[in-house]
């Protein structure tokens, strides 16, 4: 993906914007709305500028749609001694400039993927349960549903693009937005996704724009 947006024959073929596609955007447009919104933008290599005990645990992510690495929960002082060891390597694409968003852990009950064209919801499935992979494409409550369609009608990322929506509790949240061209299917409905894709890239459905 990120390869690609670089070639000015493939670019037109890939619905990404890293400006958009990031935790600190996510937040701003659609703030208490996202599960981490409670969370803060950092460097990697300076997570000391979180005041915390090392035994506390936190959630850690990029901040970018890049994946860097997987988000993941550990203790503070486990996770001073990772950005420590890999600052060291200085790696192109995790070093001690790369921007993480770090928040305090949530208990998710349910997590869904959402695949959106031209501002539709094409296809929904239910991914995990309880932190777990169980994939349904038959579990999609309408709350969740009417949470996402509001949602899209605030802001629009991309014409086509991947939202994975999480329960906790009675609520939905947003978790993330992905890049289509990045991002997996579960159990979704493949053929109509692809369908959906051509028909707005030929332009016979009418683009709409919000946000």
């Amino acid at each position: 993906m990120l390869t690609a947006i670089k070639d000015e024959k493939l670019r037109e073929g890939v619905f990404y914007d890293s400006s958009k596609f990031q935790m600190k955007n996510y937040v701003e447009k659609w703030k208490e709305k996202v599960l981490n919104a409670d969370g803060k933008l950092a460097k990697f290599g300076e997570l000391n500028s979180v005041i915390s005990n090392d035994t506390k645990k936190w959630f850690i992510r990029p901040n970018s749609d890049g994946k860097e690495f997987s988000g993941k929960v550990d203790t503070f002082g486990n996770l001073k001694k990772w950005s420590d060891k890999v600052c060291k390597l200085d790696l192109i694409e995790l070093n001690k400039e790369t921007l993480i968003w770090i928040s305090e852990p949530k208990e998710i009950d349910k997590e869904w993927r959402i695949f959106i064209v031209g501002n539709e919801i094409i296809s929904a499935c239910r991914y995990m349960v309880l932190g777990k992979l169980d994939e349904c494409e038959n579990d999609i409550p309408e709350e969740m549903i009417k949470f996402t369609e509001d949602r899209i009608g605030e802001y629009q990322i991309e014409d086509i693009y991947v939202m994975d929506i999480a329960q906790v509790g009675k609520d939905y949240k947003i978790i993330e937005c992905n890049c289509f061209n990045g991002t997996g299917f579960y159990k979704h409905d493949i053929e109509s996704v692809i369908k959906s894709v051509n028909k707005l890239i030929k332009g016979k459905i009418k683009r709409k724009t919000c946000g």
